[in-house]
């Protein structure tokens, strides 16, 4: 199989009519029984799109979808800070961890990404990555080291090959006078619930409390993170005719659970997978418009065979290299190839956006990452969604430690 992978700024709020199911998006209400709305609104139609280039929207968008408020103007507003007129008079800010021995998970990745685009935005520079570390170390990303040049869509129009090779740290006040300064890790302005003030404004119309900003900018981050280049993907349609060769069913619920080392980070996560399995049963109930068909998603084979045996649902899942064992997915990725699970994870990611019901704990940053993808370009930010850690309700979707 590996050689497939080798060839490789204010919105007027807008009320969403007849919208398939009878959801409105609620940062802290998102369970199983109709949240409340957020002063009235706070979606916004999917039916202009996202205005940047490859966003990672469905092939073929619900004119009825909504997204949150402000989806559209924000990623805008992203691409034109991260697209200067001209990169010679630009100020850069040039993120290198993963070149350093930092090791993160797919979803975790992307979550820093985003948080480090974040400072540069309040700071006045554009965000340029360094070495993607273990996930562009393989043969697929060949001499494409960085994430947004191997998997996704460049960041910005300016290039890392254009930078120096030695730059200053990024410090408090110090070296701010630079033209480029680096990064390598957590700092002392790293603030990992800030939102940019560019975006304050925004959000003030919103009717999104305080508390639910960094929430959003989470969301804009990961929806302008997350565009697969046109290899990207030409590898995950390959990738997905080999390990699933079926069609998501309009109605299926997307289910993932996350085990492997995750215990060992957040000892209170549920260890049991019946849980989710109510909570679904009791979603689809709760909607006419769900079926009794799930699509799994999951690192453990122990969890796929508790599913499977279910006979009252219908149970689909990527036919991938699975464990049972609390081992990093770092780990694995080691073991199969470290582009083969960025690939895979991202056909997974697929099959569970395609989905119309979501059900998966917040505790976990692909959890998360599923939420922040279907409230943004994949227009089902009124679908409904529940936390089977969180019964009454997605009261936490941030992590459970500071970052």
């Amino acid at each position: 199989m590996m050689h497939l992978f080798h060839f490789a700024v204010l919105f007027m709020l807008r009320v969403v009519q007849n919208a398939r199911f009878n959801h409105t998006h609620h940062l802290y209400n998102s369970s199983i029984v109709r949240p409340a709305s957020f002063h009235g609104h706070p979606t916004e139609s999917c039916q202009h799109g996202f205005n940047v280039p490859r966003a990672w929207e469905a092939h073929s968008r619900e004119s009825s979808g909504t997204m949150l408020f402000g989806t559209s103007a924000a990623q805008r507003i992203i691409w034109q800070h991260q697209h200067p007129f001209d990169c010679r008079s630009g100020r850069f800010l040039v993120f290198v961890a993963f070149n350093r021995g930092y090791g993160h998970g797919i979803g975790s990745t992307i979550h820093v990404i985003g948080q480090y685009l974040s400072i540069a935005i309040s700071l006045g520079r554009i965000l340029i990555l360094g070495d993607g570390g273990i996930w562009t170390s393989d043969s697929f990303c060949r001499d494409a080291l960085r994430l947004d040049k191997c998997f996704f869509e460049p960041l910005s129009s300016c290039s890392f090959d254009d930078m120096p090779a030695e730059m200053p740290a990024l410090d408090t006040q110090r070296n701010q006078s630079q033209q480029y300064l680096q990064v390598t890790g957590p700092t002392s302005i790293s603030d990992w619930k800030a939102v940019p003030v560019i975006f304050h404004k925004l959000l003030h119309v919103s009717g999104i409390p305080l508390d639910g900003w960094s929430y959003w900018w989470r969301c804009q981050s990961s929806a302008f993170i997350v565009r697969p280049n046109a290899r990207t993907e030409y590898a995950i349609a390959e990738a997905r005719r080999i390990i699933f060769p079926f069609r998501v069913s309009p109605g299926t619920i997307s289910v993932y659970v996350r085990r492997g080392d995750k215990a060992n980070e957040t000892p209170g996560m549920i260890a049991s997978d019946e849980p989710f399995l109510h909570v679904a049963e009791s979603m689809r109930q709760s909607n006419a418009g769900l079926s009794n068909t799930i699509y799994l998603g999951t690192e453990d084979n122990a969890t796929v065979k508790f599913f499977s045996g279910n006979t009252s649902w219908i149970v689909l899942h990527t036919n991938v290299s699975r464990y049972h064992e609390r081992k990093s997915p770092l780990d694995h990725a080691t073991h199969i190839g470290p582009s083969v699970e960025f690939i895979n994870s991202l056909v997974s990611l697929d099959l569970s956006l395609q989905c119309d019901g979501f059900v998966a704990a917040m505790g976990s940053n692909w959890g998360r990452l599923i939420n922040e993808m279907r409230s943004t370009v994949r227009c089902k930010a009124d679908h409904p969604a529940s936390d089977p850690e969180q019964p009454q309700g997605m009261h936490r979707v941030m992590p459970y430690k500071s970052r």
